[in-house]
């Protein structure tokens, strides 16, 4: 019996994008499966991209739908009005930022992935790094996220919400994930980021599956509204730097905030209780970095004491954060 091929649309979101913006259209309009329908939302850009869009909609080899928002809403709220926008008659949602540029095969690629199996959610792909000019730049999106084989591990065995209460791998340019997904997860929260947040509730309450290959080009640039930083050793080690030196309760506090707001949506779903309760105690981990002791003895004493419980290895980045937390006064 044939398989039925799941329909896909596509949601953008576009602010002042007009530099990069027609080529990632054209790479869309010339993919080898297209999708049903593409929504695009304009959060009131003023750069031409939104004449581009009127002029380029109507040559485009599937519907379009264009809105124009009155007021900026940023990029967590235009997504959801670009998600309401691409209707309820599709089955794979695919994500599409202004700026990149997608393989020809990418979203015929996705769409024989969840076709193949039924319980997959959400696929998030490898994506070659391309410069400001669309220079390729030698290296891969999971090569600067430094992804690692135990993370990798994790989510193929269905465990990628222990990933995500360390920290996320997905890139929403680079996901598409069954529109289903939604009822739990929307409204998006505004203390996530919209990939973020739909990655963390498709892997509580189905499975994630990740694409070791590369199905797009994703865009590196100083005018990036969301996205990685330009990846170079420099930048490593300024950041490895600043992240060591600069004191993480602020962060801290308010990362324990977000994945208490995941306990608390995690519990909403019904989701598996073994999961619920890592997520919690990340948080609470989140919460001790976020209010360690003063005294120099003290602190010594309670990150020692987290330290032989394995917390550090578990909900932050091992030994880098405990001897942060030694030496640095929050």
């Amino acid at each position: 019996m044939a398989i039925l091929r799941p329909v896909a649309g596509v949601a953008m979101c576009v602010y002042n994008g007009a530099a990069y913006l027609q080529e990632q259209l054209d790479s869309i309009a010339a993919q080898t499966e297209l999708p049903r329908r593409m929504a695009i939302v304009d959060d009131g850009s003023v750069d031409g991209s939104w004449e581009l869009l009127q002029r380029w909609a109507p040559t485009a080899p599937f519907e379009v739908r264009l809105h124009r928002n009155t007021t900026n809403l940023g990029v967590v709220r235009n997504f959801e009005r670009a998600l309401a926008l691409a209707g309820d008659d599709i089955d794979l949602v695919f994500l599409a930022d202004q700026d990149d540029r997608w393989f020809a095969d990418k979203l015929a690629t996705f769409v024989d992935r969840f076709a193949a199996d039924p319980g997959l959610c959400l696929l998030h792909s490898d994506a070659e790094l391309i410069d400001s000019e669309g220079v390729s730049m030698g290296r891969r999106l999971f090569q600067a996220l430094l992804v690692t084989d135990d993370e990798r591990s994790q989510v193929a065995g269905g465990r990628a919400w222990r990933v995500y209460a360390k920290r996320n791998l997905v890139t929403g340019a680079a996901c598409a994930f069954r529109r289903s997904l939604l009822e739990g997860a929307l409204p998006f929260s505004p203390l996530w980021v919209h990939d973020e947040w739909l990655a963390f509730v498709a892997a509580l309450t189905a499975r994630v599956g990740l694409l070791d290959v590369p199905t797009m080009a994703y865009r590196l640039h100083r005018a990036n509204t969301v996205g990685m930083p330009i990846p170079s050793w420099g930048w490593r080690l300024r950041t490895i730097a600043q992240a060591f030196f600069t004191p993480m309760a602020p962060r801290q506090i308010l990362r324990a905030e977000r994945l208490t707001q995941m306990v608390e949506r995690a519990e909403h779903l019904g989701a598996d209780a073994q999961a619920i309760a890592w997520i919690r105690a990340a948080a609470e981990h989140a919460q001790f970095r976020g209010h360690l002791p003063r005294n120099p003895l003290r602190r010594a004493i309670a990150v020692s004491h987290s330290w032989r419980r394995r917390d550090y290895h578990r909900w932050s980045n091992g030994k880098i954060s405990m001897l942060h937390d030694l030496l640095i006064a929050t």
